[in-house]
């Protein structure tokens, strides 16, 4: 029997909506028993779904581990997390391996490391990525100092709403290259 086009078509996408919703269900849940504070019950859906490879499930594990909500906080098994879930290039997962290098958060200070990680979050647009691009060429460290450059990043980041990046903007040499342009 052979099908018609439209209805492999058509059989297909229900397929595909079928495996995505099944994929989509347990994140939602423990997205929603962290959101609740049931701490316990979002740890065990995370870190089932985070050991299969679900990227999300891998940074949100990494992000209780950092922060330290319903465990101990560790920034090791932070990194860990982080490490696997920004190497299928979830963009938060990046920018928090950039943090941790850049602050040297379980892990020495590599601003060349942290640099690398900002970079490919800030492919993403990712406002936090840009803060902190901002911050290096504002400080000069991993970079050149360069107030211009520093500029052009939190420009980038508070124009998404990012409150670090709009603070950034007030600092003195800031104002003053604006000034200058």
């Amino acid at each position: 029997m052979i099908i018609p086009r439209h209805r492999a078509v058509a059989a297909y996408m229900v397929f595909m909506l079928s495996i995505s919703t099944v994929n989509a269900a347990p994140i939602d849940a423990a997205n929603t028993a962290y959101s609740k504070g049931d701490y316990a019950q979002a740890i065990r859906l995370y870190r089932s779904l985070a050991v299969y490879g679900n990227a999300d499930a891998q940074y949100s594990f990494g992000m209780i581990h950092y922060s330290g909500e319903g465990v101990i906080q560790d920034y090791q098994e932070a990194l860990h997390w982080f490490r696997r879930s920004a190497f299928q290039g979830h963009a938060y997962a990046q920018n928090y391996l950039g943090m941790m290098y850049y602050l040297g958060k379980g892990v020495n200070k590599d601003y060349r490391e942290a640099l690398k990680w900002f970079l490919r979050s800030v492919t993403k647009e990712n406002a936090g990525a840009q803060y902190w691009l901002g911050v290096m060429h504002r400080e000069g460290r991993g970079v050149s100092k360069n107030y211009k450059e520093a500029l052009k990043w939190y420009r980038l980041s508070a124009a998404q709403g990012n409150a670090d990046a709009q603070t950034a903007l007030q600092l003195p040499e800031m104002i003053e290259i604006v000034q200058i342009k």
